[in-house]
């Protein structure tokens, strides 16, 4: 894990690490056109700030939509549900910023491993995939699930995974 790194999200999305440390991980995001929309998702403790640099991306922040087009910016508070999506024609780019970066980066790095091993899909990564890193990351990561989602299902998933052989 280092600058310059490059990690694949799903086959829409790539990030680029640009900084890396325990306050700050600042990353260049990509994304392809595409009719995708991520996981809705929250950190429970940390803060992201996007600037768009090129193109056009959709945010549902909360309850509101909105489009972000080159030169804006939006913040996401922790522990607001969120996803972002390229909803233009062309390719998008904006700078990201997570803090404190705590374990995002190798939450970053996990996915793309998952994807190269086999576990992923064009929306990211599998099923039984995406539990086990809801489990290992939960303190940077968790899906917008109903709780009793994310506390019976995603652990008997996650524990599937393992067994399978899933290596993050």
């Amino acid at each position: 894990m280092a600058q310059g790194d490059v990690y694949e999200l799903n086959d829409h999305e790539k990030v680029t690490v640009v900084t890396s440390s325990a306050e700050l991980l600042e990353l260049d995001a990509d994304w392809e056109p595409s009719k995708h929309k991520p996981l809705p998702h929250f950190h429970p403790s940390q803060d992201e700030h996007f600037e768009i640099t090129e193109g056009q991306v959709s945010v549902k922040l909360g309850g509101e939509t909105r489009v972000l087009n080159a030169g804006d910016t939006v913040d996401v508070p922790r522990g607001v549900v969120h996803t972002f999506w390229n909803s233009g024609t062309t390719s998008a780019r904006a700078k990201w910023q997570v803090r404190p970066a705590q374990r995002t980066e190798e939450f970053f790095e996990s996915i793309d491993s998952l994807r190269k091993q086999g576990h992923g899909t064009s929306a990211g990564v599998s099923p039984p995939a995406g539990a086990l890193l809801a489990q290992e990351f939960s303190a940077e990561f968790r899906p917008a699930l109903p709780q009793v989602a994310r506390t019976l299902f995603l652990p008997a998933l996650a524990a599937f995974a393992k067994r399978r052989g899933y290596k993050l």
